[in-house]
């Protein structure tokens, strides 16, 4: 009685602690991009004409009521340059201001992106404390500004760390991160 009592308690608390893993990773989240085609007229087109374009998201929030927030993301790669100090091949992404709710990752000193920063496709970026560390920028670097790509972005916060989930899924590559508002990616 023991014995099966304990693989019960042990099979149920594994069960637990994997679907709480998997809650970290965002169960109810979906994730879109377009498909390129095996055969047809697109199955040898452009990336350009695959592509998604940001107007095809205009007016999600309204057609799809059950949709509790939206992100479109541009990932891209360039240098970050402060001072004398490099970061080649750097992960630069453009994010949208419900990203941080997605991601279940805020800001922890300074600001989010506000509207006028998306409207207006503003040079300004939020960063890890690994990039901060990395370009050794002052411990509360706001205002700061470094170049992305050779142009000059003013840091306007911090993001929080990426959990470490248990299973050891943290993308150790992402530590170092920088994010821009998405209609600024887009015109880069």
């Amino acid at each position: 009685v023991a014995s099966v009592t304990a693989v019960i308690a042990a099979l149920t608390g594994m069960k637990t602690f994997v679907l709480d893993e998997f809650q970290t990773f965002g169960t109810n989240k979906v994730f879109m991009g377009p498909h390129w085609p095996d055969e047809g007229r697109f199955a040898n087109a452009s990336w350009r004409v695959i592509r998604f374009m940001p107007e095809h998201f205009n007016g999600w929030e309204t057609e799809c009521t059950s949709v509790a927030a939206l992100t479109r993301i541009r990932e891209m790669g360039g240098t970050v340059r402060f001072g004398e100090r490099l970061i080649d091949g750097a992960r630069i992404t453009g994010i949208e201001p419900d990203w941080h709710k997605i991601e279940n990752r805020f800001v922890s000193l300074g600001r989010p992106f506000s509207t006028t920063d998306q409207q207006k496709a503003e040079q300004v970026c939020i960063i890890s404390t690994q990039l901060r560390d990395d370009l050794k920028l002052d411990r509360d670097c706001t205002g700061q500004s470094i170049l992305i790509n050779d142009r000059r972005f003013i840091v306007v916060g911090l993001i929080e760390p990426n959990p470490e989930s248990a299973m050891g899924m943290r993308d150790s590559a992402a530590e170092a991160e920088i994010f821009i508002p998405f209609s600024t990616a887009w015109r880069m």
